[in-house]
This record gives structure tokens, sequence and C-alpha cells, in this order.
């Protein structure tokens, strides 16, 4: 997959956040990757603390390799990070782990397998209750990093079950 259709995938998904979307510039602005997979996506990019920083934009035709992906964004430091893994099986892992959406810091994560984003919905319990998670009620929360969101689960969203203008930012944080 070219990144050009990796930024076109991010910037559609992210197009229904209500604090803004991403553009296809920003994401080509802004992605690194974690892993020895796609390191081509990190030359021109440079560590600023924890994070690398792209001083390049990068490339639109830049080959994005993997099968099973997911491109994590963390706006409280505005990184764009993508992350390999081996099977979907652990594409669902890092989902229901405290590193993906369930954590205060991840702003959202798409899922990409054989390059087509995987629309999805999170669910655990939330104060003694069963229910879907919410992303954007999760700092409804005074203290949304003490929440230990037991019970989570992940329902993957039939292509046949979302419409032509599904939101899938709501389909992975409704």
């Amino acid at each position: 997959m070219k990144t050009i259709k990796l930024a076109k995938i991010i910037e559609f998904w992210t197009s229904f956040d209500p604090d803004g979307g991403l553009s296809i510039n920003d994401v080509l602005s802004n992605i690194t990757a974690v892993g020895q997979t796609n390191q081509e996506v990190n030359k021109a990019t440079e560590r600023n603390g924890s994070s690398l920083r792209r001083t390049k934009r990068l490339d639109s035709d830049t080959e994005i390799k993997g099968e099973f992906i997911v491109v994590d964004y963390e706006p409280h430091r505005g990184d764009l990070i993508l992350h390999n893994y081996d099977s979907k099986k652990a594409v669902e892992e890092y989902l229901l782990s405290d590193q993906g959406p369930f954590n205060p810091f991840c702003g959202f994560a798409i899922p990409i397998i054989d390059s087509k984003p995987w629309f999805y919905n999170l669910s655990c319990e939330i104060n003694g209750e069963f229910q879907i998670f919410y992303k954007h009620t999760q700092f409804i929360d005074p203290d949304p990093f003490k929440q230990k969101y037991h019970g989570r689960k992940i329902k993957w969203i039939k292509e046949a079950e979302q419409s032509d203008r599904a939101n899938p930012y709501y389909a992975v944080t409704p």
C-alpha cells in the first residue's frame, strides 16, 4: 500500500472527529513507524524527547509494508504512529490493551488489514455497567487514568453493516 492510500484512509477516518481531523498533508508531515518493518517511513525524522519528528514530508508513493497495521494518534504530542502486527489477533490485543483506545492519551486507533480499514466497536464495564466504550466521554471521569475498563471486548463491524456514509470515528468510539 502506498502512503497516499494510507493518508486518505486516515483523513476519512478522522474527518468525523469533533475536535477536527487530519488532512493528507498532516499525515504525510507527521507519520512515523515503530519496529523494523516500515523503517523507510522513518527516513527524514529526528528524535524529539520520546517522539520521532519528521524533518521532511513523507513522499506519497512510499510503500507501506505489512498485512496487519494499526495507526494511532496521540493528540497531546501530535504523534501519528504506524504499528505492524503479525496477525488480526495481535491487532485485537492492542486495541483492547491499555496502550490502545482505552488509554486517555490515544486519540484514535485505526486498524488496517489487507490495505483496508476495519471498523469496530469497543465495550467494557464502566462504573459497574457493561456498555459501549465512547472515547469522547472518557474525560467526563474526573480521573480517566484510574478507570480500569474491566471485561473489554471488541466487535468487528462487517462491511455489509457499514453504509457508504459510515462514520468511522464513531464506529470506533461511538
